[in-house]
C-alpha cells in the first residue's frame, strides 16, 4: 500500500470515470466502497473549506489493514511528533462505539514509537470525537483542532507501511505474554471475536456440546481458548483446563 494526497483522491473520484477511479485506487493499493469514498470526499472537503491547503493533505494512507490482526483504521498518517488516525462515520451511532473503537485503535498504535492522536469523524453532523488522553474518557471537540492536529503534524514519508506492524506484537499468548493476559491488555481480532461469539451462543443453548477450534500455527487459537474461559470465569463457572503435554512456566502462573 503507498500513501497517497486526500486532495487528489477527491479530485480523482470526483473527475474520472468509475474505471479510470478503480485504476488509481488500484495503483496505491486501497480497497474501499463506494459509500467509504464518498465520506472520505465529504471530511477532505470540510478540510479545505477550513482553510488546510492540499500539500498539507500528503501521505496519508487509506483503509490499512494490519495484517493477520484484521484490525483497519480509515486514515492513517505518521509523523516525527505525533500519528494521526480518523475513522470516518456516515451518522451518528453510539457514543460507546465510538470509544470502543478509539481506545481499540490506540492499542494497536501505541506500540509504534510516536504518541498516536486519534479522531472519530461523523459525516452527517461533522461532529467530532476523541479520547481525553487522561483516563479514555470520550469527549466531543471539533474541527478546528483536528485543522491544527494535521496543520502542525511533522509528517513522515513511510516507504513500507507493514514494516512499521509487527503482528506478533499484538498476538498475545498467554503462555509467553501471561501478565498482558492476565491484566486483559489484549484485544481478540474481529475473527476471533466472531468465533467467540459463536462458541457463547452455542454453550447459551443448554446443550453440553464438543467444540474443535482450528487453524494454522500463529493465528491466535490458545488466546481464544483461554479468553474464553476467562470469560466464563467472570460467569462464575468451574472451568478446567486439560494441556496434553509438558506444562511451561505460563502454564504454571496461568494455573496460580
Amino acid at each position: 500500500m503507498k500513501s497517497m494526497n486526500l486532495s487528489s483522491f477527491l479530485e480523482a473520484k470526483r473527475t474520472l470515470g468509475a474505471e479510470q477511479f478503480n485504476r488509481y485506487l488500484d495503483y496505491f493499493g486501497v480497497e474501499t466502497r463506494e459509500e467509504e469514498c464518498e465520506d472520505i470526499c465529504q471530511f477532505v472537503e470540510v478540510l479545505l473549506s477550513c482553510g488546510l491547503n492540499s500539500e498539507q493533505l500528503s501521505e496519508f494512507f487509506i483503509g490499512y489493514s494490519i495484517p493477520q490482526i484484521s484490525k483497519e483504521f480509515d486514515l492513517l498518517r505518521f509523523g516525527h511528533n505525533y500519528n494521526i488516525n480518523i475513522e470516518l462515520k456516515r451518522e451518528i451511532v453510539e457514543e460507546d462505539k465510538i470509544k470502543n473503537q478509539l481506545i481499540r485503535n490506540k492499542y494497536y498504535l501505541n506500540a509504534l514509537d510516536e504518541p498516536a492522536l486519534i479522531y472519530s469523524f461523523i459525516v452527517q453532523t461533522r461532529e467530532v470525537y476523541t479520547l481525553d488522553g487522561k483516563d479514555d474518557q470520550l469527549i466531543k471537540t471539533d474541527l478546528e483542532k483536528v485543522k491544527d492536529v494535521i496543520e502542525d503534524q511533522q509528517f513522515k514519508i513511510i516507504e513500507n507501511i507493514e514494516s512499521l506492524f509487527k503482528p506478533s506484537v499484538y498476538l498475545v499468548s498467554p503462555l509467553n505474554s501471561t501478565e498482558k493476559f492476565l491484566s486483559g491488555n489484549y484485544f481478540l481480532n474481529s475473527n476471533q471475536e466472531e468465533i467467540k461469539n459463536n462458541i457463547i451462543k452455542i454453550f447459551s443453548g443448554n446443550s453440553v456440546p464438543f467444540i474443535a477450534i482450528e487453524g494454522k500455527p500463529g493465528t491466535g487459537k490458545t488466546l481464544l481458548t483461554y479468553d474464553i474461559a476467562k470469560h466464563y470465569m467472570s460467569e462464575g463457572w468451574n472451568v478446567c483446563l486439560f494441556h496434553c503435554g509438558i506444562l511451561a512456566e505460563g502454564h504454571e502462573t496461568l494455573r496460580e
